[in-house]
């Protein structure tokens, strides 16, 4: 059986720990200790996601997500001690899936990286006209997880698609940013999270650049989004 998880984190001492720590957990893991080693390992092996940290020497995390991306949508989670806002909605815009700051819980490690593979698993597609949501010029399918405008592919991660979803499923209905957060990031909101409202910067932006014209997301303020379809 393959292993499921790498992680690419230049501290060798904690890269043991969580390779240890996971296995207690039931979860397969391999340590690598820079990010070009990491890419080779994915080339190489199968995987099924990523626990990246931002803080590496040259390329650094940023620069291997993007270079991850370049080639697989497999989930991945970032870690770092670098808790800003800024920071964040870089590692979203670029691509992952996830953001947990050092330091950490294990069980709240273990528990996002669950809930990263859970969504992972297809859903049921059922009938046609019940898979597909078509809002104007936007286009999504559920079971194939694809996000189109205006016939154009849409690239967004696991955790952006589920965003897209969770709104477009409750169209011109507010979604609370805890139900968002539930359905997105598989966890329950806290004061101080701001992944959703991150990840919804990020699918805002997305489909802003691929030319969506005739639906938007608009905040409704203390309580959450909704997706409307302008008139």
């Amino acid at each position: 059986m393959s292993h499921n998880i790498l992680l690419i984190d230049d501290d060798i001492v904690l890269g043991e720990l969580l390779v240890e720590t996971l296995s207690c957990y039931g979860l397969r893991c391999d340590h690598v200790p820079s990010g070009p080693e990491g890419i080779r390992r994915l080339n190489d092996s199968p995987y099924q996601l990523v626990v990246l940290d931002v803080m590496m020497p040259e390329p650094g995390g940023f620069e291997t997500l993007r270079r991850i991306r370049a080639f697989s949508s497999m989930p991945v989670m970032m870690l770092t001690a670098r808790g800003n806002p800024r920071d964040v909605l870089t590692g979203f815009e670029l691509g992952a899936d996830d953001y947990l700051p050092k330091p950490f819980y294990d069980e709240i490690l273990v528990a996002r990286i669950r809930a990263l593979l859970r969504r992972m698993v297809p859903t049921s597609a059922g009938t046609a006209d019940a898979d597909l949501i078509v809002l104007g010029d936007l286009e999504i399918a559920q079971a194939d997880r694809l996000v189109r405008v205006a016939s154009n592919l849409v690239s967004l991660t696991m955790a952006e698609f589920e965003t897209l979803r969770s709104l477009a499923c409750s169209v011109g209905e507010i979604v609370s940013r805890d139900d968002l957060c539930k359905s997105s990031l598989g966890r329950s909101l806290n004061p101080m999270d701001r992944g959703v409202d991150n990840l919804v910067m990020s699918v805002r932006k997305k489909l802003t650049l691929a030319g969506c014209q005739m639906c938007e997301i608009r905040s409704a303020r203390g309580i959450g989004y909704v997706l409307t379809r302008k008139r």
